[in-house]
């Protein structure tokens, strides 16, 4: 819910906005989605009426058994990216760390991302508006 609370000082409402999340497990390379940090967030984001698009290389059939109609999901994380207005990052996949921020800023329609892993350097994410926990 940190990244939640980071994301309400530019968002009042997520009714709308287009979010693309990046991994729904709680951790990277298990299909495993109990206790993953998706799940409280994403059901505040449905539950305003957000547009998601979601990535998880591996969890998303157990991510449909709870939100099987909610979410767009998608099969790169570029996809997801599409015309987000706002990125959450919540698992530290490989697939995902490898996404420049060049990437982000050019797939993006505001590129915005909030990461709940650090999975980047700050120094490094200077081209886009960037936010982490616990730094």
């Amino acid at each position: 819910m940190v990244l939640l609370k980071k994301a309400r000082k530019r968002f009042k409402t997520f009714k709308g906005v287009n979010i693309a999340i990046l991994g729904l497990t709680f951790k990277p390379n298990t299909d495993d989605i109990r206790e993953a940090p998706s799940l409280d967030n994403i059901s505040i984001l449905v539950e305003e009426g957000a547009n998601i698009n979601a990535y998880d290389p591996v969890g998303i059939n157990n991510f449909k058994k709870k939100y099987p109609k909610e979410i767009n999901y998608c099969q790169t994380p570029q996809e997801a990216l599409k015309n987000a207005d706002i990125c959450f990052i919540f698992t530290e996949w490989e697939e995902i760390k490898k996404i420049t921020p060049s990437e982000y800023k050019t797939l993006m329609k505001n590129p915005i991302v909030y990461d709940g892993r650090n999975i980047y350097k700050k120094e490094d994410m200077q081209e886009i508006e960037y936010y982490s926990i616990g730094r």
